[in-house]
């Protein structure tokens, strides 16, 4: 039951699934049908603070996991970390990116081959390092500034243990998001925008990530705290409040970006009560739904642009008179049916391409 509670926790698989669609909900409101007057879910896309966030947490939770097992060169674990991450999401990027070419295609730019060669640069993961190319899965940028943020990161923290995760990392980490704070006049949401080095997003990625880090050791020091049936009830609502709050501000506020700081800080505070497991309802929380909806927030996201494409060609506007609501709801509900058919396909996808590499490693090595 210890490692159970360790390995899963149902409050943030829950809360995965609602930022997912959050985000879908912010590029359904900013790209079907944009108006200057609306403000619901237009400021969605906090969502991705919570992803870096637990990200970061979950990362220092493997390192330390792993400190007294593993004997790798730290190259050979960095690598390896890194190629079990990719794994992990990468069948889904392929599915999305090949839907979305094909869309783009058909219904947008017929004879365009160099816009499409361009495009592959995508499949790499490298973008946000400042490839200057125009990407046609816009929701990319997230997985590429993971990757290369987690590329630093890991081996630093494998190297410097505790004093990078209780020290290097809170410094660091306020410092580059006050940076883009500042920065950006008081916003961390343009991923897009270069700055010096890289794009903004992996800037992002490392100051989130980093902070994620440090929860760990604070979710450490208030796990050695018992607390009473009241004291659990009492963190149990501080955690609900802390990402209700948030996800409420950014779906009704069009100011929410001004606060963007604020949403960081509720955020963390939420990460820390969840993974705590000291919460009331923490076990109630760990149940198969919750985790199927948190296998379902990637596909979830990497679809966003899909149906939304679909929505806005000639093609559909020219054939259908839609009012903004009804698309809405349509590519919503689209895009999570169409989620959830790719997510249970997927294991069929996965075995017939190892059935295909097991074939190919046979006639091309020997032994």
């Amino acid at each position: 039951m210890e490692k159970k509670i360790i390995k899963h926790n149902g409050i943030i698989s829950i809360w995965k699934f609602l930022f997912a669609l959050l985000i879908l909900f912010h590029h359904c409101a900013t790209l079907l049908d944009p108006s200057p007057s609306r403000s619901l879910f237009v400021k969605g896309s906090i969502g991705v603070e919570f992803f870096f966030l637990v990200s970061g947490y979950l990362l220092a939770r493997k390192v330390f996991e792993d400190e007294a097992k593993d004997t790798r060169p730290l190259y050979e674990s960095t690598w390896q970390y890194l190629c079990h991450k990719i794994k992990s999401f990468y069948p889904y990027l392929l599915v999305s990116f090949t839907i979305i070419m094909v869309i783009d295609i058909s219904l947008y730019h017929f004879l365009s081959p160099t816009r499409y060669l361009k495009q592959l640069v995508e499949l790499t993961l490298l973008t946000q390092a400042g490839i200057t190319f125009p990407t046609i899965l816009n929701v990319s940028w997230y997985l590429s500034a993971l990757i290369l943020a987690l590329a630093v990161i890991y081996p630093l923290l494998k190297k410097y243990q505790k004093n990078f995760s209780s020290l290097v990392a809170p410094i660091l980490g306020i410092f580059i998001c006050c940076f883009l704070i500042q920065y950006n006049n008081g916003h961390l949401r343009t991923p897009g925008n270069y700055i010096y080095i890289a794009y903004e997003g992996l800037f992002r990625a490392f100051g989130e990530l980093l902070l994620g880090i440090f929860a760990y050791e604070l979710v450490l020091k208030l796990k050695k705290i018992n607390f009473t049936k009241v004291g659990s009830i009492i963190l149990s609502i501080g955690c609900f409040s802390s990402f209700t709050f948030v996800f409420a501000l950014n779906s009704f506020y069009r100011g929410a970006a001004k606060l963007d700081y604020l949403s960081l800080i509720f955020l963390m505070i939420g990460v820390i009560v969840a993974f705590s497991t000291k919460t009331f309802f923490f076990e109630k929380c760990n149940n198969k739904i919750f985790y199927y909806l948190e296998r379902l927030s990637l596909p979830l996201y990497l679809n966003n642009p899909i149906f939304i494409n679909i929505m806005n060609s000639e093609l559909i506007k020219g054939t259908f008179t839609l009012s903004y609501p009804l698309k809405f709801v349509i590519v919503v509900f689209v895009t999570i049916l169409f989620s959830a058919l790719e997510l249970y396909l997927m294991k069929y996808i996965m075995k017939l391409y190892d059935k295909i590499k097991n074939r190919c490693k046979k006639i091309m090595i020997e032994g």
